[in-house]
């Protein structure tokens, strides 16, 4: 590589300009070279769980796309009376999408207590 005397008019020229070249003075040199992103791979295989995360987030994003400006508006409440920082979307993906879940609960009397049962948990 050929020794650089003075990159950018300058004897001491550092960092990088627009992501495409890199001036870094190294042992009382000037050195330019490519710039290059520290770590990156190319090209890129994600690992399985990138993928699958990926996925379930593409489907979220999808599901939320779907939705009417109704539900859309409903979930904006819904984070803000949840105190959650971000938007009805943000709440929506954290949420894991709206979720059909059905709860089913049965009331036990045992005693002095009072039992809320379903199928994860008992409540006194």
């Amino acid at each position: 590589m050929p020794k650089v005397t003075g990159g950018l008019f300058s004897l001491k020229a550092t960092k990088s300009i627009k992501k495409t070249i890199t001036f870094q003075g190294k042992k009382g040199q000037n050195i330019v070279y490519k710039y290059h992103k520290p770590g990156d791979k190319n090209p890129f295989t994600p690992s399985d769980s990138q993928v699958t995360q990926r996925l379930a987030i593409k489907a979220l994003v999808e599901e939320w796309q779907a939705l009417s400006a109704g539900s859309k508006a409903d979930w904006d409440t819904l984070a803000k009376e949840a105190g959650y920082i971000g938007t009805g979307y943000h709440y929506f993906i954290h949420m894991g999408g709206a979720g059909e879940e059905v709860i089913d609960y049965m009331l036990l009397e045992t005693g002095d207590y009072i039992l809320q049962e379903n199928a994860d948990k008992i409540i006194l």
